[in-house]
């Protein structure tokens, strides 16, 4: 992505608060063009929780759209997430 001149930032924490307090961070594998967050996993199956991963990044972030990618597949598994 680099090579295509695209800015990657890579382990982006991002702040989690309730009720105005700030209670912990979550941390996405890849942020791209502040946009994008891509999440990579190596697993047997993408589950609903993976998802979920994602969708709370993306309602930390603020960032509209996510990427979950699955390396464990003979054939690249991924799926695009949208709040």
């Amino acid at each position: 992505m680099r090579q295509r001149g695209l800015a990657i930032s890579e382990e982006v924490p991002f702040q989690i608060t309730y009720k105005g307090q700030n209670v912990g961070r979550y941390i996405a594998d890849i942020v791209v063009e502040n946009t994008v967050v891509v999440e990579l996993k190596t697993v047997e199956a993408l589950q609903s929780t993976h998802f979920s991963q994602v969708v709370n990044y993306l309602r930390a972030s603020s960032l509209p759209i996510g990427l979950l990618f699955n390396f464990a597949k003979p054939k690249l598994e991924f799926r695009r997430v949208l709040l």
